[in-house]
């Protein structure tokens, strides 16, 4: 007898004989000759598989069905027929290995087979858990065939057993093609109350005879449902300057959603945007990225709805709507541009006791200042007149701006011989810069730029400062500062 170590190393080397390509009806591999059927596809309970074997080899043969699937080897004798075990349903071949000394070939195939006891069914898609009171359908493949095949179902309660058929139903669907199997569960049944849907399919065919089928599938009554558009932001600028550009439109959900359908519709109804469904069950939040563009065409500014419609595995329905505003403003310069009369900017003084700082000036208008050295005696020591002038500007996005250009209408005073004033310039933190000496016509004077680091706190309130001084008996009026800067701002 041969040992059982002995019998599994012979096995393996069965298993990993080589599959030739095909075989004819009677196939010679030297002193071998394997006589198959004419017969290609057949149902084993009605229909045997008999080959007749003819060989004077060496070894020991044996023969298989499915056998790189896991099918038993049947020991042939070297000469007779031979009935194979069909034992399982398929499309492959029946295989003659010659083993020598624990080493084992393929010799001899027999031409593919069809083998049917039963329908065989693929399914496509997830299969069905719950049910609810919602027309609902299983996609199906039947085989072999493209006849028709008959089916009926039956709806159940597995909380009550024995109870009445709650819902059923029976049609016809041909073989060989993608089908739909509708089913429904009737209203007012318990939630979640656990339910068997039963499938009975009969076929009748030339080939293989009656072939029959039952399939039964446990779900429970389901009726509720949840999914919700979710959007990353409410607003969107599609102006490509890099904020806000896109809006991230998707879902959130609880249970796998069917059948979806996202798209972003404009306040007439008009779809403009349709997102792509990847896959038939969305069971993730999935996000898309709008640019605010349909067909590449720049929408108007206005309301969006982005809307999901889709279904539960058990067929309730959901729909979510989220609406969009379009935006177009942007990123870009602005100018900001103001006049001020001089006394509204005056932030601080310095006046020695010889000297005045009047409101209105010589010249008069509302807000105006005049710097007058020595006005009230002559004592030179004490002739000092300055002041600090500072103006809010507008918020920047990120604080960016560019440098401050600030402008006066001034000149020397009424009746005044020459006259000159001196403009300082302070940085961020209110430290001296350096100063540039103004002559005494009357008119605009443009004194250099305040750089954009000489503004203060650019990310909050933004601000800047300058100043005015004079002595030596110089007599000065100021009527206005005109102040202009360019911002980076969203508008």
């Amino acid at each position: 007898m041969t040992s059982a170590p002995a019998l599994l190393a012979l096995f393996a080397a069965l298993l990993g004989a080589v599959l030739p390509f095909g075989a004819p009806t009677a196939q010679a591999d030297g002193d071998l000759v394997v006589t198959w059927p004419a017969v290609t596809e057949l149902n084993p309970t009605i229909t045997d598989y008999p080959i007749h074997i003819e060989d004077s080899g060496p070894g020991t043969l044996y023969v298989a069905w499915q056998w790189s699937m896991g099918g038993v080897p049947q020991e042939v004798p070297p000469s007779g027929d031979v009935v194979v075990n069909l034992a399982r349903d398929g499309v492959d071949r029946v295989e003659v290995r010659r083993c020598v000394d624990g080493a084992c070939a393929v010799v001899a195939a027999s031409p593919l087979l069809h083998v049917h006891r039963g329908i065989a069914m693929e399914y496509f898609g997830d299969g069905p858990f719950t049910i609810g009171p919602h027309g609902m359908a299983l996609r199906v493949k039947f085989q072999p065939g493209t006849g028709p095949v008959d089916v009926a179902w039956s709806l159940t309660s597995l909380d009550n057993p024995g109870g009445p058929v709650l819902a059923s139903g029976e049609y016809q669907r041909l073989a060989g093609r993608k089908v739909d199997l509708p089913y429904y569960a009737p209203a007012g049944l318990v939630e979640k109350e656990r339910l068997q849907l039963t499938f009975d399919y009969r076929m009748e065919t030339e080939t293989y005879g009656i072939l029959q089928r039952q399939d039964s599938l446990e779900m429970r009554y389901d009726t509720t449902v949840w999914g919700k558009v979710t959007t990353s932001r409410t607003t969107i600028y599609p102006m490509r300057d890099g904020l806000g550009d896109q809006v991230l439109v998707g879902f959130d959900n609880d249970e796998d959603l069917y059948d979806a359908k996202l798209a972003v519709y404009d306040s007439a109804g008009t779809r403009v945007a349709r997102f792509p469904q990847e896959q038939p069950a969305w069971d993730d939040p999935y996000m898309w990225e709008w640019n605010g563009r349909s067909q590449g065409r720049l929408l108007p500014e206005g309301r969006y709805a982005a809307r999901l419609t889709a279904r539960d595995m058990a067929g309730n329905p959901v729909a979510s709507t989220k609406w969009l505003t379009l935006s177009h403003k942007r990123l870009h310069w602005k100018l900001f541009d103001r006049t001020y009369p001089a006394a509204s900017t005056l932030v601080d003084r310095y006046v020695e006791r010889c000297s005045r700082l009047q409101r209105p000036s010589s010249h008069g208008g509302r807000g105006s200042l005049g710097l007058y050295s020595l006005a009230k005696c002559g004592d030179r020591a004490a002739g000092v007149v300055s002041t600090i002038h500072g103006v809010y500007l507008p918020s920047a996005r990120d604080g960016r701006f560019k440098s401050v250009k600030v402008t006066y209408l001034g000149g020397k005073a009424e009746g005044a011989r020459d006259a000159y004033v001196q403009w300082f310039r302070y940085d961020s933190h209110g430290d001296y810069l350096g100063r540039q000496q103004q002559g005494g016509f009357w008119g605009t004077h443009s004194p250099t730029p305040l750089p954009s680091h000489a503004i203060a706190d650019r990310r909050t309130r933004p601000h800047v400062y300058w100043g005015l001084g004079l002595t030596e008996g110089s007599r000065y009026d100021v009527q206005s500062f005109r102040v202009r800067v360019r911002y980076w701002t969203f508008s």
